[in-house]
Parts: C-alpha cells; structure tokens; sequence
C-alpha cells in the first residue's frame, strides 16, 4: 500500500490522566523503525497500543514479546510440546542464547505469516525487548534476520517496529523517539546516552507532575 503509514493514537493510553506522547498522530516508514527512550518512556506501550490499532484495522500484523514469548512462557510451550532437548537447553543457556532460541522459533512463523500476504500489502512486525541479555554479536545476528525479511519482502511493504534497551540495535539505524514523536538519529554512544537521560528527565518529570495531582 505504502512506505510510510499514519497511526491516530492515545496520548494517555492507560487512562491515568498523564499523556506519554507529545502528538495524537504519528507517521512511520517501511523498513526497520528502532523504538528509543528510557525505561518506562512508552516503547512498549505504543507497540501495545500500535497492535491493538493494526488488529482492528484487519492488517497483518505479528509481535514477538520476550516477557510474554521468553522464559517460563517457553519453556511451558517446549514441555507441552514434549521438546525436551528444547527444554534442557532453555534451562541450561545463558539468557541471550535462550533469546536467540525463541527468536528462532519465532523466526521460522514469521516467514510463513509474510509469505501469505500479497505483494503490495502492508505486513508489521512488532518486536518488544529483543536485545534485553544480549551481546553484541546476538544483535548483529538480530540485524540480520531483519535484513533478510527486508530482501526478501516480494513487493510487500515490511515495517519492523522493535523497542531498544541497547545503543548496539539503534546503532545506524530509523530510530524514533516515542515521546516526541519523532525520528532521530544517533552519531554516537555517547549522543545516544544523553538522549537517554534526558528521556529518564521527561518520565521522572511526568511521574512527579502525576503524583502531585493526586
């Protein structure tokens, strides 16, 4: 359909009287979109809110969320499954392998869900707390299988919206800032880690503001 798509969102999303985002409308483009901010900034709120918008609109759409996808939640899926050479490796690898595992399970319902949109659609794929436990050489991998999607995407737009806890995956990539709504770039660590504090500044901030209205 397009390379560069609107999405009409909630400010305050949760209800709490306290807005998260500086605009009501947001525009993102095909391609990989790295969501940046500090903890607590909104990145997976607005991918929480983004699938919800996607779902009502009936457009293809699949999330891989590590806290939901990854660690007990697996592990119960292998065992129900009866994988227990999975199992044992969940139990025994370090917390990036067993990122890596999931993804790659992940990975392999992905290419069967954008193989069965037509060329011309738009397909999103919504990634949440992918690089939290891994190292430098996982994340390149990471970029890797987003290269791979990309190339090959058979004339379907391809948005993949992915939260970062790490400079590593915003490092050369869209990076947007959930809180002002906007894209940025980054020339180095050291840029990317003011912008990061000064997002902490803007959550504590409206935490405080919050907590002296009531």
């Amino acid at each position: 359909m397009s390379d560069i798509t609107t999405f009409e969102i909630e400010r305050d999303w949760n209800g709490i009287g306290c807005n998260i985002f500086a605009k009501r409308k947001i525009s993102l483009t095909s391609g990989v979109t790295i969501l940046v901010g500090c903890n607590g900034a909104g990145k997976t709120t607005l991918l929480h809110q983004l699938e919800t918008i996607l779902q009502k609109k009936k457009l293809p759409v699949i999330r891989f969320d590590n806290l939901r996808d990854g660690g007990h939640n697996a592990r119960s899926e292998l065992a129900f499954f009866q994988d227990f050479a999975g199992l044992a490796n969940s139990l025994c690898g370090s917390e990036g392998e067993n990122i890596n595992m999931n993804l790659g399970r992940f990975a392999s319902r992905l290419g069967d869900f954008v193989r069965k949109q037509p060329p011309g659609s738009d397909v999103f794929i919504l990634l949440d707390a992918v690089d939290s436990g891994y190292s430098v050489d996982n994340i390149v991998d990471l970029k890797g299988l987003f290269d791979l999607i990309l190339q090959t995407a058979d004339g379907r737009f391809i948005y993949i919206i992915a939260s970062a806890n790490e400079y590593e995956l915003a490092r050369g990539e869209s990076c947007y800032d959930v809180n002002n709504c906007k894209y940025v770039t980054f020339k180095d660590y050291e840029e990317y880690r003011k912008f990061i504090l000064a997002s902490r500044e803007l959550k504590d901030a409206r935490v405080y503001k919050k907590e002296e209205d009531t």
